[in-house]
């Protein structure tokens, strides 16, 4: 509340995403998710402005860290609000909204060369993404923050890998679900190569079958050098 006061201008935060930020982390500690959801929006304020400026400015990697962590509670805060016994359509809006939360950090945490923040944003992402295995067809909604997450993993230093490859595996696996309902056999391709070019070997078996389906939807292009 005071803290909130003092870090407001005629009712506009003002642009200190370090101590939005630790209002948000209080805020979540007393269980306020709704000033919780508010401080952090007020703790990107200053990104969604530098991104709209022409030309835009150079963004220091200490600011790109605290954006990330912003994003990193309010995802945070949003798992706090999954109850059991709420409805299905209203516990998917949550999931999908903390995933995207989720994939921005993983950008901002590259972005901050922050693997720590990478990591835990990370390991908070399948929780968000397993419930939406079940559905048929597959759901849309997965599409771009998984392929983000995907992206930014990828970028991981070599020695860390290990520590992402099962996730990779599964998010891989859960895209090209998304991927196939919609046709998109070029991207799926495209993924696919990404996926075989940076897995170790030993990790690609459960992919086979989805590149095999891949080339023959996209016209077999290269299946008999593959085979």
């Amino acid at each position: 509340g005071k803290a909130r006061e003092l870090l407001t201008t005629d009712g506009i935060p003002k642009p200190e995403p370090e101590l939005w930020v630790r209002v948000a982390q209080e805020a979540l500690a007393l269980g306020d998710m709704a000033s919780v959801v508010k401080a952090c929006e007020a703790a990107l304020g200053p990104l969604v402005a530098k991104r709209e400026a022409k030309p835009p400015p150079t963004i220091l990697k200490e600011e790109w860290r605290w954006y990330a962590l912003a994003e990193v509670v309010h995802a945070e805060a949003i798992a706090r609000l999954l109850k059991e016994g709420q409805q299905v359509t209203l516990q998917q809006q949550l999931h999908a909204n903390a995933l995207s939360h989720l994939a921005s950090a993983m950008v901002y945490a590259n972005s901050a060369a922050e693997t720590p923040l990478l990591l835990s944003s990370a390991e908070r992402f399948w929780r968000h993404v397993s419930p939406f295995l079940s559905a048929s067809p597959p759901d849309r909604r997965l599409r771009e923050p998984v392929g983000t997450a995907l992206a930014e993993l990828e970028k991981l230093d070599a020695a860390l890998q290990p520590k992402v490859t099962e996730l990779r595996v599964r998010l891989y696996e859960a895209l090209l679900a998304v991927l196939a309902h919609a046709q998109a056999w070029s991207e799926g391709l495209k993924l696919l190569n990404s996926a075989f070019a940076s897995l170790p070997e030993a990790s690609q078996e459960p992919l086979w079958e989805e590149k095999v389906a891949f080339m023959c939807k996209g016209g077999g292009k290269g299946l008999a050098g593959e085979m």
